[in-house]
C-alpha cells in the first residue's frame, strides 16, 4: 500500500498555510495606477513544497496567488492571473522537487519559473486580451518587482525550512 500525501495532519497544515498566503497577499508591492498581486502570498506553498510535498506545495502556492489576485481585483484580467495561478503551482512544485536534491537548482528553477517565464505568458496575454498597449509593456514594468518579491519568496521559504522546518513534527 502507498504512503497517501493527503493525510489529516497534512491536509490541516496545509489549510494553515493556504490562510498565511493569504495574510501574505496583504503584504504588497504598491505598483500605482495598475493594481498589483505582486506579494507574499507564495512563500507558504514554497515552504509547504519543503515541510509537506511538492504536490501540496503547488496547490498551496496556486491557491494563495489566486487569493491575492481575488483581493486586488483581478487588475490584469481573469485569464491572466488563471495562468499565473497554475505557473505558481509549479513554480513551487519544482522547487519542492529540486531544491533537496540540489538547493541552488531549486532556486534557480522556482525563480525562473515564478518571475520571468511566467511574467512573459502573462504579459503576451494580457496583450492579447487588448489589456495592454504592447506585449512586452507588463513585461518590463513589472520584471524588477516581480523578480525581487519571487526570489524573496523563495529564499525566505528556503531560510524557514532549514531553521525550523526539520524540527518539526
Amino acid at each position: 500500500m502507498t504512503k497517501s500525501i493527503f493525510t489529516p495532519k497534512r491536509l490541516a497544515i496545509s489549510g494553515l498555510l493556504v490562510g498565511l498566503g493569504i495574510l501574505g497577499s496583504y503584504i504588497s508591492v504598491p505598483m500605482p495606477g495598475l493594481g498589483s498581486t505582486i506579494a507574499f502570498d507564495s512563500l507558504p506553498g514554497f515552504f509547504g513544497a519543503l515541510f509537506l510535498s511538492p504536490a501540496l506545495g503547488g496547490l498551496i502556492g496556486a491557491i494563495g496567488h489566486l487569493m491575492t489576485a481575488l483581493l486586488h481585483g483581478f487588475p490584469q484580467g481573469l485569464p491572466s492571473h488563471m495562468l499565473v495561478m497554475v505557473f505558481m503551482g509549479i513554480a513551487c512544485a519544482s522547487f519542492g522537487y529540486f531544491y533537496p536534491k540540489q538547493r541552488i537548482l531549486g532556486v534557480v528553477v522556482a525563480f525562473l519559473i515564478n518571475g520571468p517565464i511566467t511574467l512573459f505568458l502573462a504579459s503576451w496575454l494580457t496583450y492579447v486580451m487588448k489589456v495592454t498597449p504592447t506585449m512586452m509593456f507588463l513585461f518590463y514594468l513589472l520584471l524588477l518587482p516581480l523578480s525581487i518579491a519571487a526570489l524573496a519568496n523563495i529564499l525566505l521559504a528556503a531560510g524557514l525550512f532549514e531553521a525550523i522546518g526539520k524540527r518539526l513534527p
